[in-house]
């Protein structure tokens, strides 16, 4: 893994979380189509024993957060640069 080369600042950290997010909602949307095909996957954490694959709601699915107070920064840390690392996996496969 590449955690502690990453280095965000709160901002940019909100920022690739949104991309995460993004992700994970595509992939989503693309399962209840039925083109998922397997080569992607959603991003996720466990806290307290739960799988969180939204980290802008609570454990229980019904409360808004804000993610890095309520889950704390290294979850979404954790999250965000797992995204990121398989993102520069696949671009080293087109180039």
């Amino acid at each position: 893994m590449v955690m502690n080369k990453m280095k965000f600042t709160e901002e940019e950290l909100r920022d690739f979380l949104k991309l995460v997010m993004e992700n994970n909602e595509l992939v989503f949307n693309m399962n209840q189509r039925g083109i998922y095909g397997g080569k992607y996957k959603v991003y996720d954490f466990t806290y307290n024993g739960i799988v969180i694959t939204d980290p802008y709601m609570d454990e229980t699915g019904r409360f808004e957060v804000d993610p890095i107070e309520h889950y704390g920064r290294y979850n979404i840390l954790r999250m965000v640069e797992t995204f990121l690392e398989d993102v520069m996996k696949d671009q080293k496969h087109y180039h």
